[in-house]
């Protein structure tokens, strides 16, 4: 199930793609605390298009969306 504070997120086109190429050094990354600091750099980067009525994410939501879209890096 999506989880109702990430299903509605739009963002620019250069933040889409930083997210993409963080969400690749995520999934490649062999180190947990490394790929947990991706993770955060994306949170970080993701409150800033959070509307104000939303609830703020939590770094679970960027590692759920990191695997929600990873069947889309092989394509």
């Amino acid at each position: 199930m999506v989880s109702k504070r990430i299903a509605s997120i739009e963002l620019p086109p250069g933040t889409a793609r930083a997210f993409v190429a963080d969400m690749r050094k995520y999934f490649a990354e062999k180190d947990a605390f490394k790929a947990d600091a991706i993770a955060v750099r994306q949170l970080r980067a993701l409150e800033s298009y959070r509307r104000t009525h939303e609830r703020k994410l939590r770094i679970h939501d960027v590692k759920e969306m990191f695997a929600m879209m990873r069947e889309h890096l092989e394509a």
